[in-house]
C-alpha cells in the first residue's frame, strides 16, 4: 500500500482490482444459478420421473397401473435419490484431488536443488566467513539472462555489511545465493560459518509471542528479556508506541549493532540513515555489484551512495 501510494498508481490498481471483482462476480453467479438449478432438479425430479412412468405405463400398457405397481416405483426412486443427490458433490469432490495432485505433482517433480551451490567450510584461522568469486546465479537455468553476475564478494567476521540499491536490482536474490538457495552457473561460494536469515517477510508460528521466541527451547529468562528488547518487542506490546521510524532505529542498534555485536551481519535495507554506522556497503544495480566500500568512501559526487543518501 505504501508504494501504490508513493507511485499514485491507486486509479489503476483501483481498476485492475475492479476488473478482476467482475470476473470473480460472473462465475460466481454461474455457480449460485447451477446450485439453484440443481436444487430445483432435486426436488422437482422424483414428482416429474414418477408421472413419466405412470403415464407410460397408461399408454403403452407396459405394466398394471394398480396400488402394487404406484408403491414400488415410489420406494424403487426414492431408494436410489440419494445416491443420485451424491453425483454433483462427487464429481466437485474428484475436481478438487485432481487439482491437489496436479499441484503435488509438480512440486515433487521439480528440479532438486543442488547441495554444492555454496560449499560448507569449516572454520579458518583467518577472519574471512564468506567469499563469492566471480559467482553467476540465476532463479531460471534455461533464460539467458541471469539474475546475478559477476559477483565478488569477501566478508571478514564481525563485519556488519549493508546493501542498498534500487527496488528489484537484486538484493535479497543476492542473500538468497549466499544460502544455496539460487542455482549458481559459474564461479565460486564458500561460507566458513553457520548462517541464519531473517526474511523480510518473518514466518510467525501458531502460537503466543513467548512461543515464536523459544521454538521449542526451554524458557531462559535472561535471555528471553534480552531478545524481548533487542528485536523492540517492548515498544509493540506497549500500546502506546507505534512510531516506525524509533522502531527501526532500536532494531538497528539494539539488535544489529549490540545483540550481535560479535556476529557477522548482511543487511539489506533502504534505510540510508544506518549506512553510515557499517563497515562496509554493497550497492548492486541490474543483478551485479557495482560498488563496494566504506561509507566514507563511497559518499563522493556522482556515486550511487551519493544519490541515494540525496533522494532520502
Amino acid at each position: 500500500m505504501k508504494i501504490i501510494k508513493l507511485q499514485s498508481w491507486e486509479e489503476k490498481f483501483k481498476n485492475y482490482v475492479d476488473s478482476l471483482r467482475e470476473r470473480e462476480f460472473k462465475w460466481l453467479s454461474d455457480s449460485q444459478f447451477k446450485k439453484a438449478y440443481g436444487t430445483l432438479m432435486y426436488w422437482m425430479s422424483p414428482t416429474v420421473i414418477s408421472s413419466v412412468i405412470f403415464l407410460g405405463c397408461i399408454l403403452f400398457r407396459s405394466a398394471p397401473l394398480n396400488a402394487s405397481t404406484i408403491f414400488t416405483v415410489l420406494a424403487a426412486l426414492r431408494s436410489i435419490g440419494d445416491p443420485v443427490r451424491l453425483i454433483p458433490a462427487a464429481l466437485s469432490v474428484m475436481i478438487q484431488v485432481k487439482v491437489s495432485f496436479d499441484r503435488l505433482n509438480v512440486f515433487l517433480l521439480d528440479d532438486e536443488l543442488k547441495d554444492n551451490e555454496v560449499r560448507q567450510l569449516s572454520s579458518q584461522n583467518s577472519d574471512e566467513i564468506l567469499r563469492i568469486e566471480r559467482g553467476i546465479f540465476t532463479w531460471y537455468p534455461e533464460s539467458a539472462v541471469p539474475t546475478l553476475r559477476d559477483v565478488n564478494l569477501e566478508v571478514q567476521r564481525e563485519q556488519k555489511v549493508a546493501v542498498c540499491e534500487p527496488v528489484g536490482a537484486g538484493k535479497s536474490s543476492l542473500l538468497c545465493a549466499i544460502l544455496g538457495e539460487m542455482p549458481k552457473i559459474s564461479g565460486t561460494a564458500e561460507v566458513f560459518v553457520t548462517l541464519a536469515y531473517v526474511s523480510q517477510t518473518s514466518w510467525i508460528q501458531s502460537g503466543t509471542l513467548r512461543d515464536n521466541i523459544l521454538y521449542g527451547r526451554p524458557m531462559d529468562e535472561i535471555k528471553y528479556d534480552k531478545a524481548i528488547k533487542a528485536y523492540a518487542l517492548d515498544k509493540d506490546i506497549d500500546s502506546f508506541d507505534h512510531v516506525d521510524a524509533h522502531t527501526a532505529a532500536i532494531l538497528f542498534h539494539d539488535c544489529v549493532m549490540a545483540a550481535l555485536a560479535r556476529e557477522t551481519v548482511i543487511l539489506v535495507t533502504h534505510q540510508v540513515e544506518f549506512l553510515s554506522e557499517v563497515d562496509k556497503i554493497l550497492v548492486m544495480e541490474g543483478g551485479k555489484v557495482i560498488q563496494s566500500g566504506s561509507y566514507e568512501s563511497l559518499l563522493t559526487v556522482g556515486t550511487a551512495v551519493e544519490q541515494l543518501v540525496k533522494c532520502s
